[in-house]
């Protein structure tokens, strides 16, 4: 009796840990597809002002801060992270446009979103 017992339960076991493992499997062959799809449709291009100077700010350490805005004549903020492939010069009043992505994994403390630059619009000397 107690043979039955022990060789029902473990036929149990290993059927019910069976199905579960198959159907993880399935979804994790179709998600890959889907992710890629999902971060291309979320990069939008934004038009930003990036300010003739840089100013002191304090994120998890004090440093100097691009003054960024949408509109020339402002208000400017202060952007605490990088803009890929921009190189700030003091004295120079630029319209860039940006290309904004959502990152698919980001730290506590860091942005959702990758900046980078698509093209320099103009650049004035202020």
């Amino acid at each position: 009796m107690k043979y039955m017992v022990v060789v029902n339960l473990t036929i149990l076991l290993i059927i019910s840990c069976k199905s579960p493992t198959t159907s993880i499997q399935q979804k994790v062959a179709k998600e890959p597809v889907k992710i890629e799809e999902e971060n291309r449709s979320q990069a939008e291009i934004v038009r930003w002002f990036i300010g003739p100077i840089k100013k002191p700010c304090q994120g998890l350490v004090p440093s100097m801060c691009l003054q960024i805005s949408t509109h020339k004549e402002g208000p400017y903020g202060n952007y605490y992270g990088s803009i890929v492939g921009f190189t700030h010069e003091t004295g120079f009043l630029f319209e860039v446009e940006i290309k904004k992505e959502k990152k698919s994994k980001t730290l506590a403390d860091s942005s959702a979103f990758k900046f980078t630059l698509v093209k320099i619009l103009s650049k004035t000397k202020v």
